[in-house]
């Protein structure tokens, strides 16, 4: 018997085996772009959030290249966002270490990567990935919020989760979960979306639920 629709969520759908995934980088793209011809912009930290809130999580900064740091653009803005220094990411991890550490987190965790449908993530994990050829590539999904909520929905149905269990899911979840205290820290940021997905789905699916309830004779 399902007790919670929550409960269902996190720990029996396969989407427990992947993880949301967030960057900070130098800048935005389309700011880079205004500099001109092939500046572009790079990522400087990843994080990455399991769906099952009980799971481990993957964060660290990243080094810039050679190729970064002569072509890529650092928006002062942009450092006042995510309060990452020039000078703090020369120590940080080089790119290739920090992508050979995703993949033993992956595995070790048997999760691939969810990326959100937006060109932003995509510009700043293909410079990433693109930056360390000889190691072998993380697995990870593209992904849109009606993806989640058709593959999560479609599963509950199936096992028949009622309305009663779909409402308090949905009322668990606060506006703003406590426990974020960063604004821009990829890992907070992706954990948040983990926690944004949960809280769409279930309320979406109370909801449809609802509207699928029988009236009263």
């Amino acid at each position: 018997m399902i007790k919670s629709a929550r409960q269902f969520v996190e720990d029996f759908l396969p989407y427990n085996r992947v993880g949301f995934a967030d960057f900070e980088a130098s800048s935005f793209p389309t700011r880079a772009k205004k500099e001109g011809p092939g500046v572009f912009s790079y990522p400087v930290q990843i994080g990455i959030a399991q769906f099952n809130a009980n799971s481990e999580t993957f964060a660290s900064c990243i080094r810039p290249t050679e190729k970064w740091e002569k072509r890529g653009f650092w928006d002062v803005q942009s450092e006042k966002i995510h309060g990452l220094s020039r000078q703090q990411l020369a120590s940080a991890p080089k790119a290739c270490d920090v992508v050979s550490s995703l993949n033993r987190f992956l595995e070790s965790n048997e999760i691939e990567v969810l990326i959100g449908d937006h060109e932003f993530d995509r510009d700043w994990w293909q410079t990433l990935i693109s930056s360390v050829p000889k190691i072998a590539k993380p697995k990870v999904r593209f992904v849109t919020w009606s993806d989640i909520a058709y593959d999560l929905g479609g599963a509950l149905l199936a096992q028949s989760v009622d309305l009663e269990v779909a409402v308090e899911a949905a009322m668990s979840f606060p506006a703003r979960p406590p426990w974020l205290s960063k604004a821009h820290d990829a890992l907070d940021d992706a954990l948040y979306l983990r926690y944004a997905a949960l809280k769409t789905f279930c309320r979406s699916y109370a909801a449809y639920r609802r509207s699928f309830r029988p009236a009263k004779a």
